[in-house]
């Protein structure tokens, strides 16, 4: 009984600390409803949207303009998950296949790929390595140049790290 009466007291102290954010839609844009977005990020007016499907009969990245929503690149290939800008790249990883790959930015064509242990889930960047998610609770950081795992961050509840 007691214990019921402290976890009562608890639950609603630990509810306090969550942040509650809100939304408001301002614009819609068109978007291919057979798309499955897998990664996605916005540069300089275009919204950059990998797509995947595992058998690969959408498996593809794009480059979509905004405003029309038209697909300016849609090639096929593995299926493609994260994806990031680096300078005037992307790079893209595969789910299964622990295959990456750089992309120009400007025109789609495939300038390199490297290779990576495990899952590729996520990708981005903080301006100095890119950051790489295998959907566990483990960051991987990369070099940008050399694609390279330099350092690991393991996440832990209520917002704490540790390095491994």
């Amino acid at each position: 009984m007691v214990c019921a009466f402290v976890l009562a007291l608890i639950a609603p102290a630990a509810r306090a600390e969550l942040p509650n954010y809100g939304f408001k839609v301002v614009h819609t844009y068109p978007h291919d409803s057979r798309a499955y977005t897998e990664g996605l990020f916005y540069l300089d007016g275009f919204l950059y949207e990998s797509t995947g499907e595992v058998g690969g009969r959408r498996s593809a990245r794009c480059g979509s303009r905004t405003g029309s929503g038209a697909v300016a690149q849609h090639p096929a290939g593995p299926v493609r998950e994260g994806i990031v800008n680096w300078h005037d790249e992307i790079v893209s990883l595969t789910w299964k296949d622990q295959i990456g790959f750089r992309w120009k930015l400007d025109d789609f064509s495939q300038i390199g790929e490297f290779h990576y242990a495990g899952e590729g889930w996520a990708l981005t960047q903080d301006g100095e390595s890119l950051i790489k998610s295998d959907g566990s609770s483990v960051l991987h950081f990369l070099d940008p140049v050399i694609l390279a795992e330099t350092r690991r961050s393991r996440l832990r509840p209520r917002g704490g790290r540790s390095r491994i």
